[in-house]
């Protein structure tokens, strides 16, 4: 028998599709739309931006509704706008609970305190990014688009809002679609690619394993 499952919330607030999500352990949701914004829901109903377009939804919408199982509209806290092309990928900081990432196919990277919403730092570089990781420990960010290229930045090292990669990997032949650092090694990352390959890196060296 088919178990049917509905949500328990909806974001509405973008102007165009999502491209996407990432949910933080303070309770947030940061949302990245081809509008080029990235939006930072709460999860606490009591809390947000009175003034989001879901607020009147909000006002008329109350637990006892939600737990017998209407669709409740969250809270839209705030809006992150920096970006000028679509917002790829979003990443919050292991580190800093407040610090958010996001990557976009402007070809940069921006670090966000989102505490003031604003951008305190940059990467930029020289074709559309399509994806991005965080290492658990280290603090790099893993970046991949369509330079074929896997870049590494290191935003301690950097004291400037822009910065070159600190390092390049290169062995795909094609647009690189998804990157992800190893949860229990700092060294050790995995890509995939549009030349239809899957590869797993130690940053120590310049070649896949």
């Amino acid at each position: 028998k088919d178990v049917k499952v509905s949500p328990i919330g909806v974001l509405e607030g973008h102007k165009d599709g999502i491209e996407s999500v990432a949910a933080s352990e303070e309770g947030l949701i940061a949302t990245g739309s081809w509008d080029k914004s990235i939006n930072l829901w709460s999860l606490d109903s009591g809390e947000g931006n009175e003034n989001g377009p879901e607020s009147k939804k909000q006002k008329g919408s109350n637990s006892k509704a939600t737990k017998q199982g209407a669709v409740e509209s969250m809270k839209l806290k705030s809006t992150l706008t920096g970006h000028t092309g679509c917002v790829s990928d979003v990443r919050w900081s292991h580190d800093t609970p407040q610090h958010l990432f996001s990557a976009s196919w402007d070809h940069t990277v921006h670090q966000w305190d989102v505490a003031t919403s604003a951008s305190i730092q940059s990467h930029i570089g020289n074709k559309a990014l399509y994806c991005m990781d965080l290492q658990i420990e280290g603090g790099q960010v893993a970046m991949g688009g369509a330079s074929k290229l896997i870049h590494l930045w290191d935003p301690r090292v950097s004291g400037a809002r822009t910065s070159s990669g600190t390092m390049t990997l290169s062995s795909h032949t094609h647009w690189i679609s998804s990157v992800k650092w190893c949860p229990h090694s700092a060294n050790h990352l995995v890509s995939g690619s549009y030349d239809g390959s899957v590869k797993v890196w130690d940053i120590r060296a310049t070649v896949p394993l």
